[in-house]
């Protein structure tokens, strides 16, 4: 499986689309004991191509969550083979 962060739209870039990351996790089931990692860059942020009308207009190629300059932030997932992915959230104390 396959799993993207993506944003839907930037309100500082004229039909700017969809807009997904440069890097993505990929998920694979082996056998024995399921394991956890760690995927928390990969959700919680959007890698821009360096130099794109959206990465000038966001000042950075990396966009955090729910950054002001995108919008419609989603996620894009391939189930490929995967009959189940957890996901867990944790919060962070200041």
């Amino acid at each position: 499986a396959k799993i993207t962060t993506c944003a839907t739209d930037s309100p500082l870039v004229a039909d700017a689309g969809t807009i997904c990351s440069t890097l993505h996790e990929v998920f694979v089931r082996g056998t024995g004991k399921s394991s956890f990692k760690n995927v928390t860059p990969a959700l919680t942020t959007i890698e821009l191509v360096d130099g794109s009308a959206v990465a000038l207009a966001c000042g950075s190629t990396t966009v955090s969550l729910f950054a002001t300059c995108l919008e419609g932030f989603f996620w894009q997932y391939d189930n490929n083979g995967l009959k189940l992915l957890q996901i867990r959230f944790y919060l962070n104390q200041p």
